[in-house]
Formats: C-alpha cells, sequence, structure tokens
C-alpha cells in the first residue's frame, strides 16, 4: 500500500495491542468452532475498527473494483490476525468447503475476493503458500494481496518460526 492510505500508524497501533482470543472457523451450517486446521489469534480491534473497515473499504474501491471490472456488493467485518511462534493455518478456500461425501467442492459462504494487508516485518516463516499453483509469497509490511477466494486459489499461511506476524483480512461479494 503507498502512503495515500495512512496505513502505517493503524498498523503500529494494531500491532501493539495486546487484547486477542484464538481464531475460530465457520462451517456450512454457520456454527463457529476450533479447527486442528488453524492456529492463529484475532486481535481485538477496540477504537480502531472503524479505521480498519475503512481502510479495506478504500483498497477494494481503489484497487479492487478497477481491476475485477466489478463493484463492491458487501464487505465482511475485517480480522486482525495475529500468528505468533509455530502459528500457521493450513491451505483452505475463504468460499468453499471440500463435501467428504461428494468429495466435490461447494459453496459455502458468499464471498468472491480475499484481501490480506500485511502490517508488520518482524518475523520469520509464515509466507503466504498457494499450493495449486505451487507458489509461495513472503510478505511484508504494507503488501496487499488480493484474490478469487474459491477452491481454485487454496491458500495457507505456513508456521511463523520467530517473532509474530500480522495481517489483515477481509472478503467481499461482488455485484
Amino acid at each position: 500500500l503507498d502512503s495515500r492510505y495512512d496505513w502505517r500508524t493503524l498498523a503500529e497501533a494494531l500491532v501493539k495491542t495486546a487484547d486477542d482470543q484464538e481464531a475460530r472457523v465457520k462451517d456450512a451450517s454457520g456454527k463457529t468452532k476450533t479447527s486442528q486446521w488453524r492456529v492463529t489469534d484475532i486481535v481485538e480491534q477496540g477504537q480502531y475498527s472503524e479505521a480498519v473497515t475503512e481502510l479495506v473499504r478504500r483498497v477494494y474501491r481503489d484497487e479492487a473494483e478497477p481491476f475485477y471490472k466489478r463493484t463492491l456488493k458487501t464487505l465482511e467485518t475485517p480480522h486482525i490476525l495475529r500468528y505468533r511462534v509455530n502459528s500457521y493455518y493450513r491451505p483452505h478456500a475463504d468460499s468453499d468447503q471440500l463435501n467428504p461425501d461428494t468429495k466435490r467442492w461447494e459453496k459455502i459462504h458468499d464471498r468472491d475476493l480475499s484481501l490480506l494487508i500485511y502490517l508488520d516485518d518482524d518475523y520469520d516463516g509464515g509466507e503466504l503458500a498457494f499450493p495449486n499453483f505451487n507458489f509461495r509469497l513472503r510478505p511484508h509490511a504494507g503488501m496487499l494481496v488480493i484474490f478469487p477466494s474459491d477452491c481454485r486459489y487454496l491458500h495457507g499461511a505456513m508456521p511463523v518460526t520467530r517473532g509474530v506476524r500480522h495481517a489483515m483480512v477481509s472478503w467481499c461479494a461482488l455485484k
């Protein structure tokens, strides 16, 4: 992200926030639960929640809408994920889930795009992995990654080996 987004001050405040809780996942029925697929925490945004949502909304409007040539229909509440040493998120799709009976992917969330904004640099490991493309990316502070939320773009966070990694995440549906 460049300076027009004024993201650094917000990122510094969020990274320093001590309050967090174990991240949970939603299943196809909408229930939240812990998962062996994910070991990470969600940072409490508190007084910064409106600023986080506005930043994500601006990024979608300025970066994603022109690229995909479609406008935003809905925006899910952004989360700030904290990955400590040995935290990870195994490869998954943000809108689809594999049905174990049929072995077919089924859409369970109205999500078209996934957005990641990385907030810091002082960590090792924690690469963003796209196994279907045999591709890994070493995120850095201010890096923006937007991609389709479906099963073609399985992605995961590799374990952090030193330090703490923070990422702002959100999902949207397009008109």
